[in-house]
Parts: structure tokens; C-alpha cells; sequence
């Protein structure tokens, strides 16, 4: 009987520790979850600031850049009105002639800045972006942006492919930037 009972406190210790180490094993597992979950939270939330910091930049630029453009329109304008005018004296022929060489001939080369979304595809982190939907308009406004990229460098020294061609994309921008906005509220 007290062989026994030896076995039974015995077993009973045995049992009684396994289940220490199980339930100390599954209390290390999920802190190790939790941690790897706050960690992926950090993460996703600094691309989706640089993603946005990135964007407002992109149109901050672009509507510069639209502007310059504005402006060599212009120049080149008053320049063709010159030359075509038979009645322009050598003075205004000279200013238009200046001007144009000045600025009337830059046309800016918009390219966006993706840095942190080709990070992203580059390092296969962009599952780290929960949002489903956020993460697929984001991969649309970039592949938009790779489409007048190509473009841009087909038809260098075109206003119109290197702005008109980024109109799409930048208004694109706007939109996708109110999620991103709005991801990084609920964080």
C-alpha cells in the first residue's frame, strides 16, 4: 500500500510537472505571437507613414512640375507668335529668342518617387499591409506608375508623356493616399 501510494503521488508530481512545462511552453508561444504580431504592426505602420510621406511628396512635385511646364508653354507660345509675326521688330524677336532659351525649351521630367513600395515588393514584405484592398490599390497606382515610366523614357522630351501621361496616376494618388490615411488612423 505505501509502494503505492508512493506511485501515485509520484505519477501525480510527474503529470503535475508535465503540465507546468506544456502550459509554460504554450504561454512562450503566445508571447512570442503577440510580439511578432506588434512588431509586424510597427513595421506595416512606418511603410504605410513612408508610403504616404511618398505620395504627398509625388503630387507636391508633380503639380510644380505641371506648373514649369505651364510656364514653358507659354514661352513657346509667345516665341512661335514672334517668329511668325513679320511685324516684330528685333527687339521683341530677341526677348522671345531669350526666353524661350531660358525656359521655354524645359520640360520637366516628372518621375515618382517608389522607393518604399519597391522595398516592399523587393523584400516580399508587402503582406505586411493587412489592409487587402489597400494593398491591391497600391499595387495598381504603382504598376500606373511603372506604365508612364516605360513611357516617359519611349517619348523622352514630350510634355506629353512625362505630365499629361502622370495625370492618371496622381489623381490615382489622391485616392489611394485617403486609405493609406485612413490605415494609419486606425493604427
Amino acid at each position: 500500500m505505501l509502494s503505492d501510494n508512493r506511485i501515485g503521488r509520484y505519477l501525480a508530481r510527474a503529470v503535475g510537472e508535465v503540465l507546468l512545462i506544456v502550459i509554460g511552453i504554450m504561454i512562450a508561444v503566445q508571447l512570442s505571437n503577440l510580439n511578432e504580431q506588434r512588431r509586424n504592426s510597427e513595421l506595416e505602420r512606418a511603410y504605410l507613414e513612408r508610403i504616404a510621406s511618398e505620395m504627398r511628396s509625388n503630387v507636391a512635385r508633380f503639380s510644380q512640375y505641371r506648373e514649369t511646364a505651364n510656364a514653358a508653354r507659354q514661352v513657346i507660345q509667345r516665341f512661335a507668335a514672334a517668329m511668325n509675326n513679320p511685324a516684330a521688330t528685333n527687339a521683341e524677336l530677341i526677348k522671345a529668342t531669350r526666353d524661350y532659351f531660358s525656359t521655354g525649351w524645359l520640360f520637366p521630367d516628372f518621375e515618382p518617387t517608389t522607393t518604399t513600395f519597391d522595398d516592399l515588393e523587393a523584400t516580399g514584405n508587402l503582406q505586411v499591409i493587412r489592409n487587402n484592398q489597400l494593398r491591391q490599390a497600391m499595387i495598381e497606382l504603382y504598376a500606373i506608375y511603372k506604365r508612364y515610366k516605360r513611357s516617359a523614357a519611349i517619348h523622352f522630351w514630350t510634355e506629353h508623356n512625362t505630365l499629361a501621361g502622370y495625370e492618371e496616376a496622381i489623381s490615382h494618388t489622391g485616392s489611394v493616399l485617403e486609405k493609406v490615411d485612413a490605415e494609419l488612423a486606425e493604427h
